[in-house]
């Protein structure tokens, strides 16, 4: 922040920038950063139980090495839809 600059004047100046902005790719970056910033700190405490459920379950089974490779994966699928 500016040296005497206030919150409500850094936030004004920052709304001017953006409406006058220009350039597609900054803009995108600014947004992936907002949205990455609107991303609360608990997002894991707010899943549902089913959700956390699954999620334990999923590191389960990665413990435990039951997974399939991607590649493996899609191999099969490719040969599931050519039936």
């Amino acid at each position: 922040m500016k040296a005497g600059s206030n919150f409500s004047d850094l936030k004004l100046e920052a709304f001017q920038m953006l409406a006058t902005l220009q350039d597609a790719e900054i803009l995108d970056i600014i947004h992936a950063i907002l949205l990455n910033a609107a991303i609360p700190d608990d997002w894991y405490e707010q899943l549902s139980e089913e959700d956390k459920a699954a999620i334990r379950q999923s590191r389960d089974e990665l413990e435990a090495g039951d997974v399939v490779a991607h590649e493996d994966m899609s191999k099969e699928m490719k040969a599931w839809a050519k039936r």
